[in-house]
């Protein structure tokens, strides 16, 4: 792949992953239950420990598309040929997901 998309992609994947993070983090927390009360707080964590399992999975599916590209492409990568678009897809979307969970983690 070209240098630019890739710096595209990289840009696209941190900044809209990282932003429905700290958006939808909040919200979520707020919605299992807030910080109010000991019952809410309770809710709260255990909302924060299913955004930090969505992270973990999402670190699963970008292994995932590494493995795919190196099992089924790895002469094409190697020698700067084309990429596994399937492999590549599930890279983005995972990295997506990590930064995204992360963000809500954090931002909550």
């Amino acid at each position: 792949l070209r240098k630019d998309v890739i710096t595209v992609y990289s840009l696209l994947v941190t900044g809209v992953g990282s932003a429905l993070g700290v958006v939808l983090g909040p919200m979520a927390i707020d919605r299992a239950g807030g910080v109010d009360t000991p019952n809410g707080r309770l809710h709260s964590l255990m909302a924060i420990v299913c955004m930090l399992v969505l992270n973990v999975l999402s670190a699963a599916l970008v292994a995932a598309g590494m493995i795919l590209q190196v099992g089924f492409g790895h002469e094409d990568a190697a020698s700067g040929g084309r990429v596994s678009k399937a492999a590549f897809s599930l890279t983005l979307v995972g990295c997506s997901m990590i930064f995204a969970s992360q963000g809500g983690t954090l931002a909550g």
